[in-house]
């Protein structure tokens, strides 16, 4: 079987534009744990490698790219993968799926080769939540006074995105133009969310803080005035 998945990387590797070198190897390496600090086991590790031109980690279905690597965690949720060093400034996805769909689907994107430091890019501790403990958070943003825009928004608690940038992106729009904004959390918790609101009026940004109590629904909706 390895041997199979071999060949098809070596002609996948010739049939595409994508260049690699012919010896530098990059490492990637990490630890996949459950919400109460347990290793999760026998999970899914791919490393993908997308052509430059498919920036911020928008990846185009039918784009140019590589599954260069992939392995499983072993009984304490670590693992570690080499694979060839890309030539050109490809964009690098680190990503995570259970093959018995108890646990979520997660991708680091946007990873660049200047984010390995001796050849190693090194993941840390990842908490993967169940599916059945996750919630999708709706943040009606409501306008009340037309001279305040929000400026950020950043969730402090047990989050669970399914997407994790490691370089921001590079034409960085402002998201809360629109009137919400989304977030996998977990059920069952207390979020202390944090916004910035800028005055046009004065220019002067100011940091408030909000409560939002999670339960056990599976789409939880919040409002807030700014």
């Amino acid at each position: 079987m390895k041997k199979a998945f071999l060949l098809f990387v070596l002609f996948s590797l010739l049939g595409c534009t994508l260049q690699y070198e012919g010896e530098e190897r990059l490492v990637v390496t990490g630890k996949l744990i459950d919400k109460y600090n347990n290793p999760i086991q026998s999970n899914n590790v791919e490393v993908w490698i997308h052509m430059n031109e498919q920036q911020g980690g928008i990846y185009p279905s039918g784009g140019d790219q590589d599954l260069i690597s992939f392995t499983q965690t072993d009984a304490n949720g670590n693992f570690r993968m080499l694979f060839p060093k890309p030539i050109n400034e490809d964009e690098i996805e680190l990503k995570f799926y259970d093959k018995d769909n108890i646990y979520q689907n997660k991708s680091y994107i946007n990873i660049k080769k200047s984010n390995f430091i001796d050849y190693t890019f090194t993941a840390n501790t990842i908490t993967l939540y169940k599916k059945e403990d996750i919630t999708l958070l709706k943040v009606i943003l409501n306008n009340v006074n037309p001279a305040n825009q929000i400026e950020r928004i950043s969730l402090i608690g047990q989050t669970a995105e399914s997407l994790f940038w490691v370089n921001p992106l590079e034409n960085n729009e402002n998201f809360y133009y629109y009137d919400s904004y989304f977030h996998e959390v977990a059920k069952n918790q207390t979020l202390i969310m944090e916004y910035d609101v800028k005055d046009f009026a004065t220019q002067q940004i100011t940091t408030l803080q909000q409560t939002i109590n999670i339960g056990t629904d599976n789409e939880t909706e919040f409002t807030l005035d700014y």
